[in-house]
Formats: C-alpha cells, sequence, structure tokens
C-alpha cells in the first residue's frame, strides 16, 4: 500500500518564545532539584564520617530508607499490581481477594484436600491453564530467612483455548510446609482477579494449584517459585 504523504504546511509553533522560556526554566529547576539533595547528602555524610560518628550515619541511612515504601508494585511488563498492604508489611503470609483464609473449603471434596495435604502428589501435572507468577523484594536478606518478598501468583487463560476462567468454579494452592498442616490449603473463586493469591515468603518453593472445573474435572498444576536474588534458604 503506498504510503499516504501531508503536504500540508507545518502549523506554526505557538507562543515559541513564551514556551521555550517556560521550558528552560522547568529544565533548570528540575537540574536543581537533581544536584542539591546529592550535594546535600555529601556533605552530611562528609561531616558524620569526620566526625567520626559512622554508627549515627548508618542509622540515619536506614532511617531514610524506611520512609521509602520498598516493592510497592510488582510489575509484569506494561502492567503493574499494588502489592497487598498487610503483604507489603509481612503482616500476613498469604491472602486472596476473600480474605486471608481464602474462599471457603466446606463443600471442597475430601479426596481433593487430602490429596493436596499429602507430601507426594501422584498422577499427572497439567500444561494448560498456566501457573505463572512474579516477585518483588521487599527486605533484602542479609542472614539466612531474613528476606522477605512479595509474590503474586495468578491463573492465565488462553483466548483460543477450548475453554476459559469461566468454566471454573476454584482454584486451590498448596502451600510450602512452613504453613502449618491448616492453613496449607488456601482457595480462591475470585475469576476477575485471575484466580490471584499473594503471598509473603523468605525463600522459593513449588507452589501446587488444583482447578476445579463446572463440570467437576480437576486440573492440577505446579510452579516453582524463583525469586529476586534466588535467596537459597
Amino acid at each position: 500500500m503506498d504510503a499516504i504523504v501531508n503536504l500540508a504546511p507545518a502549523a506554526p509553533p505557538i507562543c515559541p518564545s513564551h514556551c521555550d522560556l517556560a521550558a528552560n526554566l522547568t529544565a533548570i529547576s528540575t537540574l536543581i532539584g537533581v544536584l542539591v539533595w546529592p550535594l546535600f547528602a555529601l556533605i552530611v555524610f562528609i561531616v558524620l564520617w569526620r566526625g567520626g560518628r559512622q554508627g549515627r550515619l548508618a542509622k540515619m541511612v536506614q532511617e531514610i530508607l524506611q520512609l521509602f515504601p520498598q516493592g510497592a508494585k510488582v510489575t509484569l511488563g506494561l502492567v503493574s499490581f499494588e502489592v497487598p498492604a498487610d503483604i507489603r508489611k509481612d503482616a500476613v503470609r498469604a491472602t486472596t481477594q476473600e480474605g486471608e483464609t481464602g474462599a471457603s473449603l466446606a463443600d471442597v471434596p475430601q479426596d481433593i484436600l487430602e490429596r493436596l495435604q499429602a507430601d507426594d502428589l501422584n498422577g499427572p501435572i497439567g500444561t494448560y491453564p498456566y501457573l505463572c507468577h512474579s516477585a518483588v523484594e521487599q527486605r533484602p536478606r542479609t542472614t539466612p530467612r531474613s528476606g522477605r518478598y512479595s509474590v503474586r501468583t495468578w491463573v492465565e487463560f488462553d483466548p483460543k483455548a477450548p475453554w476459559d476462567a469461566k468454566e471454573v468454579k476454584r482454584v486451590l494452592y498448596r502451600l510450602h510446609e512452613s504453613w502449618a498442616p491448616g492453613d496449607r490449603v488456601i482457595a480462591t473463586e475470585a475469576a476477575a482477579s485471575d484466580f490471584e493469591l499473594w503471598l509473603s515468603i523468605y525463600g522459593e518453593f513449588t507452589l501446587i494449584a488444583v482447578v476445579e472445573k463446572t463440570d467437576g474435572e480437576l486440573v492440577w498444576l505446579s510452579r516453582y517459585l524463583d525469586l529476586p536474588g534466588r535467596p537459597p534458604d
């Protein structure tokens, strides 16, 4: 197809002098803002260091860093998700759209719960739908199990596949063995949020999920939750 070329004369710039002046002033103020704080920080650093107050300096740095929330969002490509406040603060270890305890397990068939609780899962693991995850560091790891990472896991469907989220009743997740036996299984029915599960964890592990379809069919999935920096815990 031939390209269409616009031969109309370009419109003259609107108030070029005022726009240029405003742009220059903005650039100058931005440059000053960028330079002033590093210079101020350098002066404080030199004063405290030369005064033999390295301990006070380290404490001040920690206090300043605490003013800036770490890992407020989990980013996947061009999409960002707000990390729930309780997960970000490590106030809870797992939560879904239904809350910390997830959706009710009262009507979940007992054999499903027993299999999820089993240490050795026998049977095939499916490849569709897709169990995904994304993670962000909340607290750096300095000693074993001291790091904290916010993780979002979810189930993703292919619009070209024979079935999708509309045919899913719920998704059940089996968590790491560090959870108490009664808390290791958590469910969600929140299809609008891709059956997401949020975790606050210190180390990597394999997450097990079972997708329970409305017709009773079960699809078992697994996902290894690797974390930023690959903590060895």
